[in-house]
């Protein structure tokens, strides 16, 4: 009897082992775009690959500045921890839901004596007032996924984790390259210091041989008080200089882990001739496969398309397999003697006949919410490949403006020495030395500037394109 019974209820088990999924077929969503970006050829349009590596592409820079603090925010950075901590904690709810497939086991023991009173009318003379009760049982209980249910939500949820892995891999690009813009940012300031003190210094001197030759009559009260505002708008150009490095210095603190109240960045200029990392005539054509928001957003497709297969299983039974095998005795004497031996073992199914709506309404929910992911999915495409033009297009002007920039430098230094060379012979006062200073420090701040911004847009540029140069 007990082998025609476990045959039938295996038999019955492997039938219902054979899972169905009531999920719609997956296909990832189609974005019409132009095969191409404007001014670049063979380009398509690409499927996510974000997880294939792509180096540390900070290092193209060779900058030990940069390399530092990069090493710094992958250990320190704050939001990043708090990044991977919810990557953690989604990755152990994907084997979590992993384990429902598997059967739920239980293990029970207990002892115990009880005095019965000889007065009561349940008292059994024979047996005397004292008896045991021993137990020791295990239970098992199995869901049979017989459409899918349980497949679905695992599927669900394991996309969705796949999805934060992507806004993890995001998150570390663009944190990653907010450090290198504002390092260089900070350094093109201390370039402009650096110019700005020269041409103080120069100020100083061209004011006080004012304010003599205006003591000596020789010189118009106008004039002075032109130069005198000069000077003080050059020295609250270099407070809002030193104002704007200490801004940044504390965000970069932020920004790699560190106490901004301790943190500190050395000072020197950022050079002019920094070696470009991105060359866009060799920008591989499935670029966009790299970017890691692409490939979040589909996940989160495939993600609720899941969850359609789970709302429409809510509509079919649910089979459970339950078992049990334990002892029971109330003697230690007969314990192992086959009538104490307990078991049993069923096999049930349950399914809920009416509940006013709410599957159809969850069902309902489940693909508009696929809607939503799909048209979120063509957005981030189209969205990303705005960003790449957008970088490519700035990128190209800043070439430009820099080529112009450093003419525009040669040419204020070039100017600075011939008249430096015309007040030591006595050929031109220093008011007119000071203009001179003054044109190259505003052609320095220029090349600077533009300097800084072409950095930043190359560095948007490798974020723009997934994160390698």
């Amino acid at each position: 009897m007990n082998k025609r019974f476990w045959g039938k209820g295996f038999g019955l088990a492997l039938i219902c082992l054979t899972a169905c999924s009531l999920a719609p077929h997956y296909e990832a969503p189609k974005v019409v775009v132009s095969q191409q970006f404007q001014g670049r050829s063979a380009w398509v349009v690409a499927a996510p690959s974000d997880q294939e590596p792509r180096g540390d592409w900070w290092l193209a820079f060779n900058d030990a500045g940069l390399n530092r603090l990069e090493a710094l925010f992958k250990t320190d950075n704050q939001n990043f921890k708090a990044a991977l901590a919810s990557l953690e904690s989604a990755r152990q709810q994907v084997k979590a839901s992993r384990s429902l497939f598997m059967p739920s086991i239980n293990a029970n023991v207990g002892a115990s004596r009880t005095r019965t009173s000889q007065n009561a009318p349940s008292y059994n003379a024979g047996r005397g007032p004292f008896s045991e009760d021993l137990i020791a049982n295990a239970s098992a209980s199995y869901e049979v996924d017989l459409f899918g249910r349980l497949t679905s939500s695992f599927q669900s949820i394991k996309a969705q984790a796949a999805a934060i892995s992507g806004d993890v891999r995001s998150l570390e690009l663009t944190l990653r390259v907010q450090v290198a813009v504002t390092y260089f940012t900070i350094h093109a300031l201390d370039g402009e210091a650096k110019q700005l003190q020269a041409h103080l210094a120069v100020e100083e001197k061209a004011l006080a041989q004012a304010n003599a030759l205006y003591k000596g009559g020789a010189f118009a009260r106008n004039d002075l008080d032109n130069i005198s505002a000069q000077y003080a708008q050059l020295k609250t150009q270099i407070d809002e200089n030193n104002l704007h490095r200490a801004q940044l210095e504390h965000a970069l603190a932020v920004l790699v882990g560190s106490d901004p109240s301790s943190f500190h960045e050395p000072i020197f200029a950022l050079a002019l001739d920094h070696p470009r990392v991105v060359h866009g005539q060799t920008l591989p054509s499935t670029v966009l496969q790299r970017r890691p928001d692409i490939a979040a957003a589909e996940r989160r497709v495939k993600a609720a398309n899941a969850g359609i297969g789970t709302a429409r299983a809510a509509y079919l039974p649910v089979f459970d397999l339950n078992g049990y095998l334990g002892r029971e005795s109330l003697s230690q004497s007969n314990w192992w003697s086959e009538p104490s031996l307990a078991w049993s073992g069923a096999a049930q199914g349950g399914v809920l006949l009416l509940d006013a709506g709410r599957r159809a309404a969850t069902v309902k929910a489940a693909e508009a919410g696929f809607d939503n992911a799909v048209a979120q999915y063509r957005q981030t495409v189209l969205s990303a490949i705005a960003d790449v033009e957008d970088q490519l297009a700035a990128r190209q002007a800043l070439l430009d403006e820099q080529m112009e920039a450093k003419r525009h430098l040669n040419a204020a230094q070039s100017s600075l020495k011939i008249a430096q060379a015309k007040y030591l012979v006595g050929t031109i006062t220093n008011l007119e030395l000071v203009a001179a200073e003054a044109e190259l420090t505003q052609a320095t701040t220029s090349a600077l500037d533009t300097e800084a911004r072409f950095l930043a847009e190359e560095l948007n540029l490798i974020r723009a394109i997934g994160g390698e140069s």
